[in-house]
């Protein structure tokens, strides 16, 4: 990259010059491509009391140690939109973070802070700065564990949509049945990330959103069966279900024993989401075995007609034999005729040859659908059974759409290779 820097000294006159050109600019997103440091300095901290860019509404700082003392310089009454990240994994200490940035960008409706962990200090500090904004619309800052009070300050701030934060047990463990219940009136998307799901579940049971369209759950631990239904009792009482049209609910880390038995994930776990009779995509993705046949995937599909994603346990696989037969799995998408990408583990046990009633799709009322992507997990493919479930994932399904993916996890070995070949033309990659 080349680098550009002020050769000498500026004139007044040239600071004039330059003041008038940077009038005009509205946002700064990346200051530390194309400038030295020295000239980003000499740029930021003009030789004049008044701000170089007086009319700037939208700020991206990329923050680094020798720049962040010069951020108060662009935090000017006229900016909107902030957004800091923290590269490297460099954090600062917080406390020296600039308390008076309330006070000089009073009009902030979109802050975002981007850092890989928390900080008590970063998190007392974000959380005091938050309630100094009434106007905010999006608030995104998933390693920041906001308090209490700054939930409640946002409850009644009518312009929030968006909403991502971190949550500490410590958190909900002063939260009481004498608290009020916190209305989110025009919440459209939360995000919420913590070490257990039994926070979220404490906190969710005194909150109502009832505009919630996404709803987005991060864990580190996997939850219990019991744990996950009242979690799903919860977000039942604080939304309007005929909203929700995505729900995610993922686990970040694995379990930290491997010999720890998990409870498996079974139908009567997942019915209560029947309940979000519009969704179209459902994403969980826990270290549960999966324990789902063919009626119990029908019954669950059954309410939500307008599906697109569904995908359980992408990442962890389903742990079983089991899973969705080819019959059920072709079942399942006449019923979801808008459904183009799945994960679902295939049960391929005595499934040796295709029926001609699922090699001709088009005559039996199957939508192809573009593009179409296939996803079989961990899916144990019988070596007798991988040109059958070749011929119909590829035939009539692939055929027909301009876009198939079939997507083989890397541990399959040698019967992956044979799927591939079975599948022919279509494309195959390894996530």
């Amino acid at each position: 990259m080349e680098w550009y820097s002020f050769s000498r000294p500026l004139k007044p006159s040239e600071w004039d010059t330059l003041r008038s050109y940077a009038r005009r600019v509205r946002s700064v997103l990346d200051f530390t491509r194309g400038l030295n440091w020295v000239s980003v300095k000499t740029l930021f901290d003009p030789p004049t009391p008044d701000p170089m860019f007086p009319n700037l509404r939208i700020l991206r700082w990329e923050f680094l140690r020798e720049t962040f003392s010069l951020m108060h310089h662009l935090a000017v009454s006229s900016l909107t939109s902030l957004e800091i990240n923290f590269v490297f994994g460099d954090v600062p200490p917080f406390r020296s973070f600039p308390q008076s940035l309330g006070d000089l960008c009073p009009n902030i409706r979109k802050f975002r802070i981007h850092m890989r962990r928390s900080q008590v200090d970063s998190d007392e500090t974000i959380s005091a700065l938050v309630r100094r904004w009434t106007n905010l619309q999006v608030l995104h800052c998933p390693c920041i564990s906001l308090d209490i009070d700054s939930l409640t300050h946002l409850s009644c701030t009518p312009s929030l949509t968006n909403l991502s934060f971190a949550l500490s047990a410590v958190v909900t463990d002063h939260i009481t049945s004498s608290h009020s219940i916190l209305i989110f009136s025009k919440l459209h998307n939360l995000e919420i990330c913590s070490q257990s799901l039994e926070s979220i579940s404490r906190l969710l049971s005194h909150i109502r959103l009832p505009t919630i369209e996404f709803l987005t759950v991060y864990v580190d631990s996997c939850p219990s069966n019991f744990t996950l239904r009242s979690y799903l009792t919860a977000v039942q009482k604080m939304c309007t279900c005929h909203f929700l049209v995505s729900f995610k609910l993922i686990q970040t880390r694995p379990p930290s024993s491997t010999n720890h038995i998990l409870d498996q994930l079974a139908v009567e776990d997942i019915r209560p989401c029947m309940a979000f009779n519009h969704l179209r995509r459902l994403d969980i993705n826990i270290a549960s075995a999966v324990n789902l046949a063919d009626d119990d995937l029908l019954e669950l599909a059954s309410a939500w007609p307008h599906l697109e994603y569904l995908l359980i346990n992408e990442e962890s696989g389903w742990k079983t034999e089991g899973g969705i037969t080819p019959n059920g799995l072709f079942q399942l998408l006449q019923m979801l005729e808008s459904l183009h990408h799945f994960c679902l583990a295939i049960d391929t046990r005595d499934f040796t040859e295709t029926p001609l009633a699922l090699v001709s799709t088009r005559a039996a009322g199957f939508t192809p659908r573009t593009p179409f992507s296939v996803n079989v997990a961990d899916s144990i493919i019988q070596p007798e059974s991988v040109d059958a479930v070749g011929g119909f994932l590829w035939t009539d399904h692939a055929a027909q759409c301009q876009s198939f993916f079939l997507l083989l996890e890397p541990f399959y070995d040698d019967r992956s290779s044979g799927f591939n070949k079975a599948v022919g033309g279509c494309v195959c990659k390894s996530p």
